[in-house]
């Protein structure tokens, strides 16, 4: 029954028209919200339960939310046309049932605090799992090659702005009552997260990838939407080991990469809809938009991947990493770059330019902002 239920939701996707309804959860009064500019930087910062979460976004930044609404149907109708955008409408209402209760929850709070349609809302969640568009990179530094006294996690997020993203970029810092503080590297009404690391010094950074060697189907209609999954994975894992454990518990939409790293050193795992594969390396690490293990490698070709692996001399620092990644800037759609020191708890944000890596690096001090 499950099959044949992934089946016909595939098959909407590719080609017919649906709509969706979700419950609104009851009025909650807020706790301390704010959003403000920390070191030049947009941050936003909620706490509490899921619908004052939910109801604090929509009060602080609904309007600018409302500005991208057009994001997901322009994308997805360049690629697939109309009734592509209705269908991947009907899919991501399907999908959302998937999510935990809390993240459907804090969705449905802002879609009845904000007054945002819920078609285009909730389709803009779940464009990653339906619609290929990120590029991206990724540079793991273990704690014996840093200046640091700890791992460096270097990252580009790549991705078509269509003149909306990049000047809505925000950082998020969340602090979910029963569940680890975590700051992602996001937009308005971007309930899941790309980018971003958590209290543990846990950070993570999704890459693309659309072809495995394991036979797995690109498109799942059981899983979770792979954003949601991943702040699920900042709220309640600590380590690598841990990321892994719960990617392979939790159904999985697509395939991706997933860079990773926590204070004892970084990773990267390589997801399907069948297999998650850890992949650790010697020295320097690096990660774009191939597989490269044995079990579910295609093509390894990339000029980015062999750009951040390149030897270099002496220890890095944040400042190096920031140069390597420069060196893999996709130009425009280079829009946000950040290196994390999971060990220290900080985090470096470059937002402010188009390429990213031609801009200046913010230092954002987590254990103040989580503190708060």
């Amino acid at each position: 029954m499950r099959r044949m239920r992934s089946q016909v939701l595939f098959v909407l996707l590719v080609g017919l028209i649906g709509l969706g309804r979700a419950e609104s959860p009851a009025a909650t009064q807020p706790k301390e919200a704010s959003f403000s500019q920390v070191e030049k930087v947009p941050l936003l910062s909620l706490s509490g339960s899921s619908e004052q979460i939910g109801q604090q976004e929509a009060k602080l930044v609904g309007n600018r939310a409302k500005e991208l609404l057009s994001f997901g149907p322009t994308l997805v109708k360049r690629r697939v046309g109309e009734a592509g955008w209705k269908a991947h409408a009907f899919v991501s209402r399907a999908l959302l049932e998937n999510a935990s209760q809390a993240h459907r929850d804090e969705i449905a709070a802002f879609q009845k605090a904000s007054g945002l349609p819920q078609d285009e809302l909730v389709a803009s969640q779940t464009i990653y799992d339906t619609i290929n568009a990120f590029g991206c990179s990724s540079i793991l530094v273990p704690a014996e090659k840093s200046s640091t006294g700890g791992p460096l996690f270097g990252r580009n997020f790549d991705y078509a702005s269509l003149g909306l993203l990049h000047a809505n970029d925000l950082v998020k810092i969340v602090r979910p009552e029963g569940k680890f503080a975590f700051a992602s590297v996001s937009f308005p009404a971007c309930f899941g997260v790309i980018s971003g690391m958590n209290e543990h010094g846990l950070a993570i950074a999704l890459h693309e990838v659309r072809q495995a060697a394991d036979g797995s189907a690109r498109f799942n209609a059981e899983g979770v939407p792979t954003l949601l999954a991943l702040r699920q994975v900042l709220e309640e894992c600590r380590t690598v080991d841990e990321a892994k454990a719960l990617l392979t518990k939790l159904p999985r939409t697509t395939m991706y990469n997933l860079a990773l790293c926590d204070p004892s050193g970084g990773a990267v795992l390589e997801v399907t809809t069948k297999n998650v594969i850890l992949r650790k390396g010697e020295g320097v690490n690096a990660c774009t938009n191939h597989f490269r293990s044995k079990e579910l490698c295609v093509d390894k070709t990339c000029q980015r991947f062999d750009s951040l692996m390149a030897k270099e001399s002496g220890p890095y620092s944040v400042d190096k990493v920031f140069k390597k990644l420069d060196a893999t800037n996709q130009g425009e759609r280079t829009f946000q770059s950040m290196v994390f020191e999971p060990k220290s708890l900080l985090m470096h944000v470059a937002i402010e330019e188009r390429p990213s890596t031609h801009g200046t690096l913010r230092k954002l001090d987590l254990n103040t902002l989580f503190a708060k």
